[in-house]
This record gives structure tokens, C-alpha cells and sequence, in this order.
């Protein structure tokens, strides 16, 4: 086959090749950054919505268990923030034996230490993005404490050796607090959630059992 050019027919030069190479690296160094910059929004987000849907099924499965259902929350050091959930099989008020996390039936891709589930990614973490530090929570709740990233009484105050709270459901589907007592919550009960760029997430569950997801934007949640 004659690959040869015909007579009137040009090639590319080669400074038009280096300008077409040139063009395609900045339009992908662009994407990519683009895309990097969406990396730690997308995973907050992930990880907000991934909390309410835990916290949506722990309902089910405490109806259709009979027992109470609990959501775990831990969060200490930078890379050892997660949640957890298990059915109160024993019932004992807490996570007895491995049968209670497995009859959550919540598929864990975590083992911390030896309690199965959801570790944050690491540029995620319960916590308050920037610029909260005052004011009103989701739903009109009040600001919490320091260190308080579930606000409602009860939640929290069960000491397992780390950082965190409980939430949970009773057989009824109504939410309850606190792990010893087994309180019905009278708060809306709060979750949050930040990433490295001070961005923020929140979890709100209402009395009835009603969990919603907000975004921190703007100085409001919304």
C-alpha cells in the first residue's frame, strides 16, 4: 500500500503536533483538577447519607426483629472516626458478641480493632465545619457542646473507652437514647459531619424517627 502523500496533500508539522499535544495535557490537567477538587465534597457527602441510611434500616431491622437496634458512633483520633450498628440480641444494652452486629445484617467493610464497621474516609471526621461555631443546628437545635457531635440528652453519655454516642430504635420503630436507661428521645438528635476543607454535613433525626440529611452552605443549613 503507497502511504505516500499525494501531490497538493500536507501533513501535520511537527510545532502542530506539539501544539495539539500541548492543548489535550491542559484540558486533562484541568479535568483532573477539577475533579480532585469535587474528591473531598463528593466523599463528605458520601459519607453523610451513608449514616441516614444506616440509621433508616437499623429502624427496620429493630421492627422486624423485636429488639432494640442500635447506631454506633465513634470518632477520636484523626484516623479513627466510624459507626458502627448492631440488634440487641442478648439484650444487654450493648454490642455483646458478634451475633448482635450480625444480626444488624449491615454488610461492614470495616474491622476496627475487632468491632465491624464504617470507618470514614480519612479526610472526613464527625466534627462542625467552619464558620459553626454559634447559632442554631438543623431544625432549630441548639448548638451543642464541644466534643458533643449528637445533640440530644442521653446520646453520648455511655462510656464504652472511646469518643461517641448511641442512638437507637425501639420494636416500635421509636427512637431511643442512651444505652443504659433506653430513654425515648425528646430532642431532635443531631449528627456531624466535616471534611478537610471545613465543608459540613448533618444528620438530624426527629422524635418520630424521621432522619434527614442538610448541608452547611452559606453560613445556614440547608
Amino acid at each position: 500500500m503507497n502511504a505516500r502523500l499525494s501531490k497538493g496533500e500536507k501533513g501535520f508539522t511537527l510545532v502542530e503536533l506539539m501544539m495539539a499535544v500541548t492543548i489535550t495535557i491542559i484540558i486533562t490537567s484541568l479535568t483532573v483538577y477539577n475533579l480532585l477538587g469535587e474528591l473531598p465534597k463528593y466523599r463528605l457527602r458520601s459519607s453523610a447519607h451513608k449514616v441516614a441510611a444506616t440509621l433508616q434500616y437499623l429502624k427496620i431491622r429493630a421492627v422486624t426483629t423485636n429488639r432494640l437496634a442500635w447506631l454506633d458512633v465513634n470518632y477520636d483520633t484523626a484516623d479513627n472516626h466510624y459507626f458502627t450498628g448492631f440488634v440487641d440480641e442478648a439484650p444487654y444494652n450493648t454490642a455483646d458478641n458478634p451475633a448482635d452486629y450480625d444480626a444488624a445484617r449491615l454488610d461492614f467493610p470495616d474491622t476496627i480493632g475487632s468491632i465491624p464497621g464504617f470507618k470514614l474516609p480519612p479526610t472526613i471526621s464527625f466534627g462542625f465545619p467552619d464558620g459553626f461555631s454559634s447559632g442554631t443546628g438543623p431544625e432549630g437545635t441548639a448548638f451543642p457542646g464541644a466534643g458533643n457531635f449528637i445533640t440530644t440528652y442521653g446520646i453520648g453519655t455511655y462510656d464504652t473507652g472511646t469518643k461517641g454516642g448511641y442512638f437507637g430504635y425501639r420494636p416500635t420503630g421509636v427512637p431511643v437514647t442512651n444505652l443504659q436507661s433506653n430513654m425515648t428521645t425528646t430532642n431532635i438528635a443531631v449528627i456531624y459531619l466535616t471534611n478537610t476543607l471545613g465543608q459540613g454535613y448533618a444528620v438530624s433525626v426527629q422524635i418520630t424517627g424521621r432522619v434527614k440529611v442538610y448541608r452547611w452552605s452559606d453560613g445556614v443549613w440547608q
